[in-house]
């Protein structure tokens, strides 16, 4: 129904366009006014309405009407015309109308805003921006005289081309206002706008041409139509050769006066605009055509020299065409060149991104790059691609967000050794390279460049070590047998003490200590900086090999001489808290940043994932093919990177342990760079050191949550906090609160099994549904921080399944096995029956409206509408199995998301309206969203892709693929519509950063 029904009782009221909402008239002709429109998809439309009173009879009435019934099926076969949709005739007989696609806003403004609205011409660019670019000149002026001649091929004529009846659709010019169009030859009333009207009077093609050769007059010069052949003044001084003057030439003909002289047809126009596209010039070709004339009027005394003139002029002629036709051979074997050459690149990106191997993202992106450019370079004049490049488009683009979203290593330059060094340290966490030379001097420079600092004393270094975290300490063994420790910045020794052969050093985290253990000696002593103060000995039962202290300072992961466990120590104690055992001798352990974790190698060429605070195995990571020699964390944690004597390094993401990608460079120690962007490989040797490029991928962030040992699926449901610092997940063993940011988890909220979760408003609580009840938790401050505390509730109904609620969060919507509840504000909880084994609700926006649908079901599936305020049914929809459900933002549909497909239902006609297939799903419902501005739907287009389309128009603008696809089970947007949560049934949750994925494709010329 429209949105203004009172504007159609007005005396004079457009008539009744059906599934159209009259908005706003936007312009006003001879016969008729256009209106802006909007859909019953919400889609803005332009709808031209044709009044009988504006004719003298009902013949010139009729007649235009035919005229528009048989342009109507012509006006989609050539992508320079305006589209029209539907024709209609009002119900009293008294109008028609036609519905035809939008033009672009005039302010070039991204969306449309019905209040502020115009459509965008060669008109209002002219007012806006004063005469064209010649370049763009030519490209539009070559689309239209494509369009012409289509339409003209088709025995039709346009009868009033002018600058205000070519629009802009997506930035391509299109012929509108077909309104005057007529068949060839037929007899018409005498129409056109003066100045575009050529002295023969309209009606034929040649009159279309002079029309159009106007408005290029216009665009191109800035000129009032009735100044032709007028020339800007700055023009007058150009060379012959100039592209303007060469312009200026066509239009000469174009604008003819005599039709004989005019071009005989839009393709003669066009073939002249395109010859000038190629830089060739029309002016010699007009310059031998008036010469031809001259011997003509010079009469048969000048016999000879005409027939000369003649053989010469189709001697050019035939060598013009001859050049034509092979210019056009030889542009069509270079587009068929470039389409293959695309074809090459989209399947070398493919190849790249799933190969594993470092520069897997860099060489995808690299050649969906050379792609995009060529696919800008095959554009026609307009600015399309033909129908097979606009889908190569989309397919580069979904190519380069899945590309996006991995993680990629490259090796770099090797790093210089310095002159004259003996042994010679990179720390490139500390950001210093140090050596020893020949002198036996100590020496570093930062590795940004500066001055080289000389540390010298009494003996001689001959070994020098990685320096403390904050760069302020440097460690080095003396030929005298000791080892010092020098305070970079004073330039002096804090520490020195007795280093015989094998000593092992950590500085704690916060460089505030040192500890140090040597050979053969069955304790750690720990000395205080800067003063060197021995202030503890902790005693070990074994010969440490190794140890590394965790983030906090509070524990000691050591690992012996010869063994296979690593044992976790209270700093303060000395006691033993942990001995995590592993099947092959320790070579290396690190801390995760958190703490949490701890990554153990050994000689049985696998890294161990440990829960250092429990002992408990959290995975084994599947790794080299010989002994592991080194396994670090990336600063942001989410990575991790071990190296080993298979001449491998290699990349793993730490919430799932799926090996990213490898590197063919190995040494015996690892290190990033405080960012993470590099990594060192070091070796130990005097040779060049390996360093490396690590891009991690910021469009596409990972949460894991723990396995059950049943291997039950989940989470059910994923949402954003109001402000979009927190998730919450909803699974097998509770609520999950995830820091959304870190992506690290802040804590865990019951114990039971959730099926849906969601924050109200003011971010202050949260509500889950699941097999105890409805559950709620509040916000409050607590020792560490705030933190989520349960809350009484009154309704413990168990086994309540999904729950969804109104956009202020007024009213709440769940389900049990068989009955719909409802609770608004602090009212208590009203039911009322659904049907048997519901399982999915949702709710609309505005609280009015909740959907159910059943989770197994023997006579069918349905989805059911409901009032909230009432309990009354309001529709039924069949979805042909298991199905998700979503109210669009605008309340119009119902949209059910099931095995074979997504349907939009009409909630007032309750009839479908658009499908969209899904495929290679199984059984498997169909999750979706909308964001919060109601422009964006996510849907699962397949089991384990996310496709984003505009809504309303549905239009598909890209498809989401993540490196390691896995079953989705739900889809939510945060409420800024930058991240989209996409929860998997193997207790992943990615989060896509939709923000930087189009900021990245928009470098490629692939944004959509």
């Amino acid at each position: 129904m429209p949105a203004t029904p009172e504007l159609h009782s007005q005396p004079g009221a457009p008539p009744r366009v059906p599934d159209h909402d009259l908005l706003r008239l936007v312009g006003r002709g001879s016969y008729g006014e256009v209106w802006l429109a909007r859909s019953v998809m919400g889609t803005y439309r332009a709808v031209k309405i044709v009044y009988r009173r504006t004719f003298e009879t009902s013949h010139p009435f009729e007649r235009e009407f035919a005229g528009i019934q048989k342009f109507e099926p012509i006006s989609r076969s050539h992508e320079g015309m305006i589209n029209v949709l539907h024709v209609g005739r009002s119900e009293s007989g008294d109008a028609f109308y036609y519905v035809m696609e939008l033009a672009d806003d005039a302010q070039d403004m991204p969306a449309i805003d019905p209040a502020t609205y115009s459509p965008k011409s060669i008109r209002s660019e002219i007012v806006r921006r004063g005469r064209l670019p010649l370049d763009e000149c030519v490209r539009i002026s070559l689309s239209l005289a494509n369009a012409l001649g289509h339409l003209h091929k088709r025995g039709l004529i346009h009868r009033d081309v002018k600058p205000s009846n070519i629009i802009f659709v997506n930035g391509l010019p299109k012929l509108a206002d077909i309104g005057l169009v007529s068949e060839l030859g037929e007899s018409r009333s005498f129409v056109g706008t003066e100045g575009f009207i050529p002295p023969e009077g309209p009606g034929s093609a040649q009159a279309d041409i002079y029309s159009l050769g106007k408005v290029f007059y216009e665009m191109s010069t800035g000129k009032d139509r009735l100044s032709f052949p007028e020339l800007p003044a700055e023009w007058v001084e150009l060379s012959h050769e100039q592209l303007e003057l060469e312009f200026h030439e066509i239009l000469l003909k174009a604008c003819e006066g005599q039709a004989d002289k005019r071009y005989k047809s839009a393709e003669e126009l066009h073939a002249d605009l395109a010859l000038l596209q190629t830089g060739k010039s029309v002016r010699k070709l007009r310059a031998m055509e008036k010469r031809l004339a001259l011997f003509t009027r010079a009469g048969i005394a000048a016999g000879v020299l005409m027939l000369i003139a003649i053989g010469g002029y189709l001697f050019a002629e035939r060598q013009a065409r001859i050049q034509r036709q092979n210019f056009l051979r030889v542009e069509r074997a270079e587009r068929e060149a470039r389409e293959q050459l695309v074809n090459v690149y989209l399947a070398q990106a493919r190849a790249e991104r799933n190969s594993g191997q470092s520069g897997q993202r860099f060489n995808a992106l690299a050649a969906i790059a050379n792609a995009s450019s060529l696919l800008e370079e095959m554009r026609e004049p307009n600015g399309t691609l033909a129908t097979n490049l606009a889908q190569k488009l989309g397919e580069l683009r979904d190519e380069a967000a899945a590309a996006l979203a991995l993680t990629d290593i490259r090796a770099l330059d090797p790093l210089p050794v310095a002159p004259n060094a003996q042994w010679h340290e990179y720390d490139i966490f500390a950001g210093f390279q140090s050596w020893c030379d020949k002198t036996g001097a100590l020496l570093l420079r930062p590795l940004t460049g500066g001055d080289v600092i000389t540390l010298t004393n009494n003996a001689k270094a001959d070994d020098v070590l990685p320096l403390s975290a904050d760069g302020k300490y440097l460690p080095a063994f003396y030929s005298d047998g000791s080892l010092r420790i020098w305070d970079v910045r004073a330039r002096e020794t804090v520490l020195t003490v007795r280093a015989p052969g094998l000593t092992i050093l950590e500085f704690t985290p916060d460089s505030a200590h040192i500890a140090i253990s040597r050979l053969n000696q069955r304790f750690i002593e720990f000395y205080s900086l800067p003063s060197g103060e021995l202030f503890k000995t902790l005693p070990t039962r074994r010969f440490p090999r190794d140890f590394r202290f965790s983030p906090d300072g509070k524990s000691l992961a050591i690992w012996f001489l010869n063994t296979n466990f690593v044992e976790i120590i209270d700093v303060t104690t000395g006691e033993s808290r942990q001995r995590l055992q592993h099947s092959g001798l320790i070579t290396s352990a690190n801390w995760h940043p958190s703490g949490q974790f701890l990554a153990a190698g050994d000689t049985d060429y696998k890294v161990s994932l440990w829960n250092p605070l429990s002992g408990e195995l959290v995975r084994t990571l599947a790794t080299h093919q010989a002994h592991v020699m080194d396994a670090v964390f990336h600063p942001n944690g989410q990575l991790l990177a071990s190296t080993g004597w298979d001449g491998t390094t290699r990349l793993f993401e730490v919430a799932t342990g799926r090996q990213l990608v490898t590197l063919l460079h190995s040494g015996l120690r690892l290190q990033f760079n405080r960012d993470g962007s590099r990594l060192m490989i070091d070796h130990l040797s005097l040779l060049p050191m390996p360093w490396c490029e690590v891009v991690e991928s910021k469009a596409l962030a990972v949460l894991k949550e723990p396995e059950p040992a049943n291997r039950g699926r989940g989470p059910w449901s994923v949402r954003f906090s109001p402000d979009d610092r927190l998730i919450a997940s909803a699974s097998y063993d509770g609520v999950r609160i995830w820091d959304a940011n870190t992506m690290v988890e802040v804590q865990r909220l019951g114990e039971s099994e959730m099926f849906s979760t969601l924050f109200d408003p003011s971010g202050e609580r949260i509500i889950a549904t699941g097999d105890k009840g409805l559950l709620e938790w509040k916000l409050s401050p607590g020792g560490n921080g705030a933190v989520w505390k349960p809350v009484p509730t009154d309704f413990r109904k168990p086994w309540l399944r999904h729950a969804d609620a109104s956009a202020d969060g007024s009213v709440l919507a769940f389900v049990g096995r068989t009955n719909v509840f409802v609770r608004q504000g602090t009212n208590r909880v009203r039911s009322f029956l659904g049907s048997e084994d519901l399982f999915y609700a949702a709710i609309s926006r505005d609280g009015e409206l909740v959907a159910s649908v059943p989770l197994n079901r023997s006579d069918g599936f349905n989805a059911y509408v409901f009032k909230t305020a009432t309990g009354q049914r309001v529709g039924k929809f069949p979805v042909w199995g298991r199905a998700d459900v979503v109210f669009t933002p605008d309340k119009k549909w119902l949209v059910t998301g099931a095995a074979r497909e997504f349907c939009f239902w009409n909630l007032e006609t309750l009839k479908p309206g658009r499908r969209i297939p899904r495929v290679n799903t199984g059984t498997l419902h169909g999750p979706l969203a909308f964001s919060a501005d109601g422009k964006l739907m996510a849907l699962a287009i397949t089991r384990t892709f996310v496709q984003l389309r505009e809504y309303p128009s549905l239009k598909v603008l890209a498809t989401l693929q993540t490196p390691d696809p896995q079953m989705i089970s739900w889809l939510s947007f945060d409420h800024s519509g930058r991240r989209l949560a996409v929860a998997n049934e193997t207790h992943l949750i990615h989060i896509w950063d939709l923000r930087t994925v189009r900021e990245e494709l928009a470098k490629l010329r692939l944004d959509w």
